[in-house]
């Protein structure tokens, strides 16, 4: 799988590392097993990191149905989207529009500085 999954129970945050090529399907399994990390370590934070994504292609449709399953499976979890490139940011923001604003705690970023800065405020 193109994404490792690590906790930091000491920083209350669970990473998910993306590279290589990322598909629907892997961003499905991840978000299931962090949904799973939750329940088990209750992180209030996630931070997915694109740096090292090489390739990223969603559909509308996929991106739909991943708002809809982060909405039920992130329970709140305030969230950071490291999307260092022009395409990997469009994609991020096409996927965040479709997340209601009432039901969204998460924010893009293209720099892990201010990434970091705002998951620890």
């Amino acid at each position: 799988m193109p994404i490792g999954i690590f906790i930091d129970e000491s920083k209350d945050l669970t990473t998910l590392d993306c590279y290589g090529d990322v598909y629907f399907v892997d961003f499905v399994e991840a978000i299931f097993i962090f949904s799973e990390e939750i329940n088990q370590k209750h992180t209030r934070k996630l931070f997915c990191d694109m740096r090292k994504t090489e390739y990223l292609e969603l559909s509308a449709y996929q991106l739909d149905k991943l708002a809809e399953l982060y909405v039920s499976k992130s329970r709140g979890t305030r969230t950071a989207v490291l999307s260092p490139t022009k395409s990997l940011f469009q994609t991020s923001k096409a996927f965040e529009m479709r997340v209601p604003d009432e039901k969204r705690n998460f924010k893009l970023f293209k720099t892990i500085d201010a990434s970091n800065e705002w998951l620890e405020n």
